[in-house]
């Protein structure tokens, strides 16, 4: 799990869970896992986190999934310890923006490129060293993710 942000906007990345599919079919059990999220990253960080918050998830089906946490500033809607949240599941592609195309399994990926940028897009399960090396030397992109896609100059063959 990787955390950036402050207490108002938070960006949490987590990677794949076994549960993936469950968790994301039950909205009771999805809030109630992003609540006790919350109060882990409260303790861990020491963020000072109550209120409501709209939550965006992002979700991969190769990566897991990537939540953008906004709070909301409404004084009187909730204690200092409640945590009150409304959530939009968005299922999307991730890119993975790299510099240098040549250090990735091709076969493993489809490879764009837009911008002068490189991404790519998961195609298959990676291995765990396969998984380390494309998250050590890529920036994860998530949002608009089909705009790049769409208007990149073209898919490359390699």
């Amino acid at each position: 799990m990787k955390v950036e942000g402050d207490s108002d906007n938070l960006v949490i990345y987590i990677k794949h869970k076994t549960n993936q599919d469950k968790l994301f079919s039950d909205k009771e059990l999805l809030e109630e896992y992003f609540r006790s999220l919350i109060y882990r990253l409260k303790d861990y960080y020491d963020l000072d986190v109550a209120g409501f918050y709209d939550i965006d998830v992002y979700v991969d089906p190769f990566y897991g999934f990537v939540l953008q946490l906004s709070r909301e500033d409404f004084d009187y809607y909730l204690s200092y310890s409640q945590v009150e949240m409304q959530i939009e599941v968005h299922p999307t592609k991730f890119l993975y923006q790299i510099e240098d195309y040549h250090d990735f399994n091709l076969k493993q990926f489809n490879l764009y490129q837009s911008n002068g940028n490189f991404y790519l897009e998961q195609k298959e399960k990676l291995s765990q060293l396969d998984k380390l090396n494309l998250c050590e030397n890529s920036i994860i992109k998530y949002l608009d993710t089909d705009k790049i896609i769409n208007h990149s100059y073209n898919k490359i063959k390699v």
